[in-house]
């Protein structure tokens, strides 16, 4: 059975991994489609169903570290980057020549 995904672009995905205590149980079996958490259940040793715990995977870590690194590289772009004002075209070295 092929579920419907919610996540749009990769951004998405890293707000959901970034606070997986809150992520509901169809959007963990879509993470987990996705390979970014391991389901694992757990017996509490009362009746009933077992609880699910959710991990994030290798692919997840990853994903959250380009993700970080990403935003930390924009942050400092932003910051030490000047805007070039005297920028020679081509069109202008060919009307010189």
């Amino acid at each position: 059975m092929s579920r419907t995904h919610t996540f749009r672009n990769k951004r998405a995905i890293v707000d959901s991994l970034n606070d997986l205590s809150n992520v509901s149980r169809f959007l963990a079996l879509q993470l987990a489609d996705m390979g970014y958490v391991a389901i694992q259940s757990v017996h509490t040793g009362s009746r009933g169903r077992p609880q699910h715990v959710y991990t994030l995977t290798g692919k997840a870590r990853g994903l959250l570290a380009l993700a970080r690194n990403w935003g930390m590289m924009d942050h400092y772009l932003r910051q030490n980057l000047k805007p070039v004002s005297n920028v020679v075209t081509l069109s202008d070295y060919r009307a010189a020549a």
